[in-house]
């Protein structure tokens, strides 16, 4: 599934036109992007929560030549999912 895919689905659900759709979704998504990314948590109750990281700079090695090359430190976003989404996810088989 992808942007495309869910615009279509919150435009069936929630019985708006694609273009309302593609405004709440690309709204939505750049909210959350814009918070994590200012230092923020944002937390969906039922859903999950995203998070901005810290990973510490580190030494790692050149697979090819195995020469030691620094790794700077650097953010990241992180997603944890709820404990019922998680549920959801786990009642639906494969």
């Amino acid at each position: 599934m992808n942007r495309r895919d869910v615009i279509q689905a919150v435009a069936t659900n929630c019985d708006l036109t694609v273009t309302e759709a593609t405004r709440a979704v690309s709204g939505t998504l750049d909210a959350i992007a814009t918070l994590v990314a200012n230092g923020n948590r944002v937390q969906l109750m039922g859903f999950g929560s995203f998070a901005p990281c810290q990973r510490k700079a580190r030494q790692g090695r050149n697979p090819q030549t195995g020469e030691a090359i620094n790794i700077p430190a650097k953010r990241f976003p992180r997603f944890t999912p709820s404990g019922i989404f998680t549920e959801q996810v786990n009642m639906k088989t494969l």
